[in-house]
């Protein structure tokens, strides 16, 4: 066991043993103890680093912090604890920090944060709290802090979302709850929102989506909803997205799809759908995404594809379909896709793969390759020649 004392910063441990770490200086603006095997602090332990910005303490064995612990660096502005053992923090420990920026509390066994922690802490910029046991948030622990950019809560216990959680945060940028247990969300829960840019929910129990619920983030870029509960979305979830770009939704139990689902996402380049129960879809799915690159809709029910599905999709390269079971002709399907690079057709129900269906395409804007993977396990690499023919070559399939 170590205890870090006031003066020398001496480390005394229980096993004789003592470390130096630098004497006392007052002007000095960063202090780094990680890994050092740290077990207490005391409560004076920093009174002659009144200028410290910069206090590093990760990696160490901290069960519990004395509540004025910092309350003589009233300019710390990086505060890391990453990785210590502590479970619960004081009410008020932060009060003289008004300006702290940066707050570092992942993999630590957090099960509650007090509702005073933030009330003085108005310029914090990143609060990162991953890998911890939080069970729940207070109402209004972020009231006030319009400065925050980043705030990360993924691998904890949440089951809720308290609605007016983020009503301060009109200047947040990313904000993660992946992996907790959260089982519904409310319309308004993201509302204030309106600078968002990434959005991770995914790893929760969400069972669906209700219509607006993410209409005030209108910069949204990012949006992971996968491995969740989802047999519902409603028409109009996704309405005011138009800068979207990545969209998750695998590993859900979708089996049906608004046909305007996706009309407002008219940026969208990249959908993963794969893993779900989807047994239909319908000309209007994905009629509104032209700039679409990466399409995966691999391991559902489909059976068959509605004849110009993609007709508005020619930007498409990388198609998968995978694990369905599909009898479908490709053949018709390749004249709207005039940019596709990969598409993958294993595991369906088709018939031998005939090199007619790629010589009678008469596209010719396809100037490399596409890589057809099939149901045989091999790969189909098919080449436009100058001749406008294509010409197909055999690899097969060592992994």
């Amino acid at each position: 066991m170590c205890t870090l004392s006031y003066g020398k910063f001496v480390a005394k441990c229980a096993n004789g043993t003592s470390e130096i770490f630098f004497q006392c200086f007052h002007n000095i603006l960063g202090l780094s103890y990680d890994s050092k095997r740290i077990n207490e602090l005391d409560r004076d332990a920093f009174h002659c680093y009144k200028s410290v910005r910069k206090l590093l303490l990760g990696n160490n064995r901290l069960k519990t912090l004395p509540s004025d612990i910092f309350s003589i660096l009233d300019d710390l502005r990086v505060l890391d604890l990453t990785g210590n053992r502590l479970t619960e923090l004081p009410r008020r420990i932060f009060d003289n920090q008004r300006e702290l920026r940066y707050l570092l509390l992942s993999f630590n066994d957090i099960t509650r944060l007090p509702d005073t922690l933030f009330v003085n802490t108005a310029q914090l910029k990143v609060f990162r709290l991953v890998g911890n046991d939080l069970y729940q948030v207070p109402d209004d622990i972020f009231l006030g802090l319009g400065m925050l950019r980043d705030i990360m809560l993924k691998d904890n216990k949440l089951v809720s979302i308290p609605t007016d959680l983020f009503k301060s945060q009109t200047n947040l940028i990313t904000l993660s709850l992946s992996n907790n247990k959260i089982l519904k969300l409310s319309r308004n829960d993201f509302s204030a929102l309106h600078n968002l840019r990434q959005l991770r929910l995914d790893g929760n129990k969400l069972k669906s989506l209700p219509s607006g619920i993410f209409e005030s983030n209108v910069k949204l870029l990012l949006l992971m909803l996968q491995n969740n509960r989802l047999t519902s979305i409603e028409s109009g979830a996704f309405s005011n997205l138009h800068k979207l770009e990545m969209l998750w939704l695998h590993e859900n139990k979708l089996v049906s799809l608004p046909n305007d689902l996706f009309h407002s996402v008219v940026n969208l380049r990249n959908l993963f759908l794969s893993d779900n129960k989807i047994s239909s879809l319908s000309n209007e799915t994905f009629s509104m995404l032209q700039h679409l690159s990466t399409l995966d809709l691999t391991n559902n029910k489909l059976n068959e594809l509605p004849s110009v599905l993609f007709r508005n999709n020619n930007k498409l390269q990388i198609l998968a379909l995978s694990t369905n079971q599909l009898t479908i002709d490709i053949q018709r399907y390749l004249t709207h896709l005039p940019a596709l690079r990969l598409i993958s057709l294993k595991r369906n129900k088709l018939s031998e793969f005939k090199n007619e269906t790629f010589e009678s395409n008469p596209q010719t804007m396809l100037k490399t390759c596409i890589w057809v993977i099939t149901e045989y396990d091999s790969y189909q690499v098919i080449y436009l020649r100058p001749s406008k023919r294509w010409k197909v070559y055999h690899y097969q399939i060592i992994f």
